[in-house]
Order: structure tokens, then C-alpha cells, then sequence
């Protein structure tokens, strides 16, 4: 039935767009698979479709739909359930430097697992695991916001946004529920696009409600707090892009029976990432090399999952064909350690070990 729901909402964006005698102004396609080694071995297939179509003047829809596979130990998740999809409506005023958007959030079909299938989703929702589709369950979500900018000197400009965010209850194994509390967000930063030194910094918080499992709160309402830097700098032949975020703040997820009735209340987690790249400004024809590495530090401040780092390193290379097609693949090795939270508290450490391949093509119409 959701589906079909969603479906029927594609076709209606569609049935309007051809009335309104739309263009697609940018679209693509991806695949991507990921592999863990720390004692089980669980895997992640997982490809999509996206879209960027302009339905008017001032009036803009963005659309994806993706399917994942996991597998570890003769237990699968998906593809069929991993489906998944969002729409997004964009409407731009007058006044330019601004936005107003509404979208819609597709549930996945992963309701009432079974014991196998929701220790394995637990497992790939471990935010060190860093997943390409962490949350194997969830139910309809529903966005509202909006965003703007505005030029402060000839270099720098201030930009912010405002959103709500709403989830339906879900049923992450059969006989329970879950009700994902609702959220509004706020953003405000501050950026300078100048080539060859281009910065930018921001900060965001976001102001979460009870969430509740089977009736009874499993978390009390609590404020979240995020902030990033990043930049991107030319030295000699080289480009070199620099990120730096930090946040406090994480999802309580895949909670078995007994720990959501051993949990009473949940600080906020904190989640801390660096990021290094580093490419040709020139490269030789219509190839462009770069090597990114990145790091996570995860520490769940009294949430039931675990707690560790990981590292990635690797080569990407994009294939530029004119301004319209872009092709990239990117192979990386990543390692860390884990610390897995059992019904009673830490494990003992497991090493990471794994790969990730990502596959994208893209194509822009101007």
C-alpha cells in the first residue's frame, strides 16, 4: 500500500510537470557496497536513482528512490523490503536567496523482523559501522522548511534554515512499536566561495520530543547541538578540501525488549569526524584523481550501542565527459575498533576491518 501511495505521488509530480512542460535539470545513478570484518562478516549492497526536475519558473521537485541488500551469516534484509523513496518540492519567491520546501519520506517495508533480522539490523545501525542505509526500519517522515542567504560583504555571505520534521510509529519487530518523536531544526552559517580559498562554517541545533516504545517513553526530550568546518585551498598543483564536525546528540536505535525496559533516561552521544582530500587542479585530460581520508570518533554517552572509531582511506577518480556527464568510482580500505554494547554493558574490543566501493554517474543539463 505505501507503495502504491508513493507511486501514485511520483505519478502525480509527473502528470504535473509534463503540464507544466518541465526540464530535468540534473539527475543520476549509483551503486555502492560496503563489507565488515569483525568477527561476523556482514555486507551492504545497495544502488539508487535521484532527479532534479524544474516544474515552473519558481517551482522545483527532487525525487530518489533506493534498495539495499544485507547479509551476514545466511540472514538477507532487503532488497525488496529495503525499498525506499522521497519527494521534494522546492518553491522559490520572488525575492531570490531564498526558499520554501515540503517532502515527503517513503517507509522502508522492514516491519516485524524476526529475532536474526533485527540483531543484524542492530548491527549495521552502529553509527562507527557508518552504513550507507543505517535505519533498516522506519515509517512515513514528513519535512516542512525553509532556507535563505544573504551577502554580508563582497566576499561572505550568512545563510540559515528552519525545518520541522515528523515520523509515524513503526514496527521494528513484530509485536512491538516504536514512535519516533517529532523534531524542529535550526541552522545558521557563514561562507566565502572565493576559488582557491573558499571556507565555510556553520552551526545547528535541534529540538527533539519524548520518544516512546510500546507506549512508554524510552527517551526524554532533549536539545542537539552540531557544528562544522570546512574548506577547500589551492597549494601549487593541488587541491585540497579540509572538514572538521562535531556533534552531540544520536538516535537510540534497535532497542531489544528487555533494554528498552532496563532504560530509564539517554544523555546525547557525540560524533566527531575529520576529513582530508587532496586532487590535481589540472589533471590530464578528462580524468580527476583524489585521495580523501577521514575519521570518526563515536562515543554514545549512555546509549545502548557501541563505542569506537573508524578510519578510511582511498583513491577516487572522476570522468568528466563535457559539462553534462560525470562519472566517479571510489575504493577505500577502512579499519577501527568497536567496543559492542550487550545487555549488560561493553564487550571487549572487536577489530574493524572492511572495504567500500561506490559507483556514481551523474548528468547536468546546463
Amino acid at each position: 500500500m505505501r507503495r502504491t501511495v508513493f507511486l501514485l505521488l511520483i505519478a502525480g509530480l509527473g502528470a504535473a510537470s509534463a503540464a507544466a512542460r518541465i526540464s530535468l535539470e540534473e539527475g543520476g545513478a549509483w551503486i555502492g557496497a560496503r563489507r565488515w570484518d569483525l568477527g561476523a562478516k556482514p555486507a551492504e549492497t545497495i544502488g539508487g536513482l535521484w532527479g532534479d526536475v524544474r516544474l515552473g519558473p519558481r517551482l522545483t521537485s527532487h525525487m530518489e528512490v533506493s534498495s539495499a541488500r544485507i547479509a551476514s551469516d545466511g540472514v538477507v534484509l532487503g532488497p525488496g523490503e529495503g525499498v525506499t523513496g522521497a519527494a521534494l518540492l522546492r518553491y522559490e519567491p520572488d525575492q531570490e536567496g531564498y526558499l520554501l520546501q515540503v517532502g515527503i519520506g517513503l517507509p522502508t517495508g522492514g516491519s516485524g523482523l524476526t529475532a536474526e533480522e533485527l540483531s543484524l539490523a542492530r548491527l549495521v545501525g552502529e553509527p562507527v559501522l557508518s552504513a550507507a542505509d543505517p535505519d533498516r526500519v522506519r515509517g512515513w517522515r514528513l519535512h516542512l522548511g525553509a532556507m535563505g542567504g544573504y551577502p554580508v560583504t563582497r566576499r561572505h555571505s550568512l545563510f540559515g534554515g528552519l525545518g520541522y520534521e515528523a515520523a509515524t510509529a513503526f514496527e521494528p519487530a513484530g509485536g512491538t512499536e516504536r514512535d519516533p518523536s517529532n523534531r524542529v531544526i535550526g541552522l545558521l552559517g557563514i561562507e566565502d566561495p572565493t576559488p582557491g580559498r573558499s571556507w565555510g562554517a556553520d552551526v545547528g541545533i535541534a529540538l527533539e520530543g519524548k520518544e516512546k516504545g510500546d507506549g512508554d517513553v524510552i527517551r526524554r526530550a532533549r536539545t542537539l547541538v552540531s557544528g562544522r568546518l570546512r574548506g577547500r585551498f589551492d597549494l601549487g598543483g593541488l587541491a585540497v578540501g579540509l572538514s572538521a564536525a562535531t556533534r552531540t546528540g544520536t538516535e537510540i536505535e534497535w532497542l531489544s525488549a528487555a533494554q528498552v525496559a532496563s532504560l530509564e533516561s539517554s544523555g546525547p552521544g557525540r560524533q566527531h569526524d575529520l576529513s582530508l582530500s587532496v586532487a590535481a587542479r589540472h589533471p590530464p585530460r578528462r580524468w580527476q584523481p583524489v585521495l580523501t581520508w577521514a575519521y570518526r570518533r563515536y562515543q554514545p554517552a549512555g546509549l545502548p550501542q557501541g563505542d569506537g572509531w573508524l578510519a578510511e582511506v582511498g583513491p577516487s577518480l572522476t570522468w568528466v565527459r563535457g559539462p553534462r556527464v560525470e562519472m566517479a568510482v571510489t575504493l577505500a580500505w577502512r579499519w577501527g575498533r568497536w567496543r559492542p554494547w550487550v545487555r549488560d554493558g561493553y564487550a571487549a574490543p572487536i577489530a574493524i576491518d572492511g572495504l567500500r566501493l561506490h559507483v556514481e554517474l551523474n548528468y547536468r543539463a546546463r
